[in-house]
């Protein structure tokens, strides 16, 4: 569903936009149910993702939405909204967050935890090669009616944002449907906080698997869907890298050391070598 006349006007406006949005959504989707039982899967970024919410809490029976995919959930506007995203509008919501601030219009992302599982691609903050910092100077310039924001597919069947707020949401993981597959996995780790998930604190998915959760985003995957519905509420972190294929395997290593108490400095390098790439980390301690 397109947005782009009513998403370029002043933002609380648009705020209010959305729930006339939603409206459309659900008669279309109930004169669609009428035909053949369905089972829906509302994918939405930013403003769109809110579009869900309140498509969900406006249909009479929300048992029709099987899924909700919110692609970083615009955060300014929406933090004490009626209509927020929840995990009951569907089997299954989940949230991926990448562009989230404490300071609003820092971050144009939402951070409050509002799915059955919320990822945080590399802390959810701030996106490899994103510059927050050029995003805010166009914004204080140009403003929001005239950011010139266009959301367009491009041939290779990945979708580009453009514009204005794009330059904060650069790259945010709307990541073609080929390129989440079984050697190609979003794993997260449940955390405390990036921080921690970083020093490799989180780096155990548990006996059961409870800690950890896949980001499945537009392919399937039942199976973890119901294994994570009534999971507590916990952020799930993971690292990616910066071109495409975004995802890599995660490795937890640890250091024993005798006689702390003799240790003034600890410095090290670590080079890992796979059969197509190698990787060096280098670090104090």
């Amino acid at each position: 569903m397109a947005l782009a006349h009513r998403a370029l006007t002043v933002h609380p406006l648009t705020v209010r936009n959305i729930e006339t949005v939603a409206s459309v959504l659900v008669n279309f989707t109930n004169k669609l149910a009428v035909h053949s039982e369905m089972h829906v899967h509302i994918i939405g970024h930013s403003l769109r993702a809110h579009v869900a919410s309140y498509a969900a809490n406006l249909m009479p029976d929300n048992s029709m939405i099987h899924r909700i995919t919110a692609l970083d959930p615009a955060g300014p506007g929406f933090e004490s909204i009626l209509y927020q995203l929840k995990p009951s509008l569907a089997n299954y919501v989940e949230v991926l967050h990448t562009d989230y601030a404490e300071i609003e219009y820092v971050g144009f992302g939402l951070k409050n935890l509002t799915g059955n599982i919320d990822f945080f691609p590399n802390g959810g903050f701030q996106q490899p090669r994103c510059e927050k910092k050029k995003a805010l100077y166009r914004l204080f310039k140009k403003g929001f009616v005239d950011g010139n924001f266009q959301i367009k597919m491009t041939a290779a069947n990945s979708i580009t944002v453009t514009g204005l707020i794009s330059r904060v949401t650069t790259k945010l993981m709307l990541f073609k449907p080929d390129q989440l597959t079984d050697d190609c996995q979003f794993i997260g780790y449940a955390c405390g906080s990036h921080q921690e998930f970083l020093r490799g604190l989180c780096t155990d998915c548990g006996e059961d698997g409870s800690k950890c959760a896949i980001y499945s985003g537009f392919g399937e995957s039942q199976q973890i869907q119901e294994e994570v519905q009534n999971r507590p509420k916990q952020e799930y972190y993971f690292q990616t890298k910066q071109d495409p294929p975004y995802c890599f395997h995660h490795y937890g290593i640890r250091f024993t050391a005798e006689n702390v108490e003799r240790l003034r400095f600890f410095s090290y390098k670590l080079v890992i070598y796979g059969s197509k790439d190698s990787i060096s980390y280098n670090s104090k301690l």
